[in-house]
């Protein structure tokens, strides 16, 4: 006879090797989406800092205050970042501050997403730890 054909046992082999390497390769992808997601929440942060620095220089009244605020919208009027890495919205409580600290200019960045959080609670991060995507929270 001249059958044609896979028999049973090669079957559940190949479909054996597909599960072990699905196992293997699903939560790999899941962790590189997460990452790029955060990298990208950091980049938008990194601009946010950038507009403000622009702020700063622009603005001679705000230089010698030593002490501003800036919010999300007040920075991202030309509206360079749009959605969040989660397809949602930035928060409107997000903001950027400026201080003079012994002469030197510091800025700190609180940038809310729909899902994550760069500074929790309403705290803010130094822009020297902006490197990290450790900082990135998830909310809840």
């Amino acid at each position: 006879m001249n059958n044609k054909g896979f028999t049973l046992v090669e079957l559940l082999a190949v479909i054996s090797i597909i599960a072990i390497l699905s196992i293997i390769a699903v939560p790999n992808v899941v962790s590189v989406i997460d990452n790029n997601k955060k990298d990208q929440m950091l980049s938008d942060a990194k601009k946010l800092i950038s507009q403000a620095k622009y702020q700063v220089t622009m603005d001679k009244t705000i230089r010698q205050s030593g002490n501003y605020k800036f919010t999300f919208t007040t920075l991202n009027k030309t509206g360079d970042i749009g959605l969040d890495p989660d397809g949602g919205n930035y928060s409107t409580g997000s903001y950027v501050t400026y201080t003079l600290v012994e002469s030197s200019p510091k800025y700190c960045i609180h940038l809310e997403s729909s899902r994550r959080v760069i500074g929790p609670n309403n705290t803010c991060i130094d822009e020297v730890n902006i490197e990290s995507r450790t900082i990135v929270k998830d909310l809840k």
